[in-house]
């Protein structure tokens, strides 16, 4: 996944809108977020991750994550653009919260929203159209997940290291440290050709049985103890039989 755009919007210590761009970085893909302490640094990492998946990059409740000087009428919200590969993304939501009334006095319920796009070039003289592709909470953590193929705890662990989770990966168990190297290295392709061979083998397995089971049932039948006594029984059986023939002349 590479950034391209952030827009935040009452979020974290941002009243107003503001945008980072990532694409002024001109390709560059090693750079520093930097700044005093409270500046905001870990506010860009949470509205990344609350895009993606709904959720801060560390343990704050992402109701939490609305700026205490924005204004009552200014909804918090984030809006982020990402490519992989050739494709591009945008991905939009806002958290429940409450607004000013529209009509009348005090306060309603805003509900979540959640929206993701895909760029699509329809004319090659214009300019790439949005088309959704999920629309909903859970349908765009869904679309998400199967994009970047990590889920949220695993996109912190990997992506993301948000202050003192840095020891958190260090000390996962064996079974997430495998999650997490198939999620990264795509070991999918060869899961599947590992099953298809146990699955051969257990055929071959099968097949081998039954087989012995025929060659123990023939001797059987034929009153053999092995091999060589089975062969000998039916090269005796072949041969013609001269008892009993009348020859010329007798």
């Amino acid at each position: 996944m590479k950034p391209i755009k952030l827009a935040v919007r009452a979020f974290g210590p941002y009243a107003s809108e503001q945008v980072f761009d990532f694409a002024a970085l001109d390709g560059r893909s090693f750079f520093l977020i930097h700044g005093p302490t409270g500046a905001g640094k870990t506010s860009i990492l949470d509205a990344i991750c609350f895009a993606l998946y709904g959720v801060a990059s560390g343990a704050r409740d992402p109701r939490q994550m609305r700026s205490d000087h924005a204004k009552p009428d200014h909804l918090t919200g984030v809006t982020f653009d990402f490519s992989i590969g050739a494709e591009r993304y945008r991905v939009q939501r806002q958290p429940e919260q409450e607004r000013p009334k529209k009509r009348g006095a005090g306060t309603m319920v805003e509900k979540s929203i959640a929206t993701i796009w895909v760029a699509k070039q329809i004319h090659d003289d214009e300019e790439p159209e949005l088309v959704v592709l999920e629309d909903g909470w859970a349908k765009v953590n869904e679309r998400i997940e199967r994009l970047l193929g990590f889920k949220v705890d695993q996109f912190r662990q990997v992506v993301m290291l948000p202050q003192g989770m840095f020891q958190r990966l260090l000390l996962a168990n064996s079974k997430e440290r495998e999650e997490i190297l198939e999620a990264l290295f795509a070991v999918e392709n060869y899961g599947r050709i590992e099953a298809a061979l146990k699955d051969a083998a257990a055929q071959m397995k099968r097949d081998r049985e039954a087989t012995s089971q025929q060659f123990a049932e023939t001797l059987r039948n034929a009153q053999s103890e092995g091999k060589e006594q089975l062969v000998a029984t039916r090269a005796r059986a072949e041969q013609p039989d001269d008892v009993g023939q009348c020859h010329p002349g007798q």
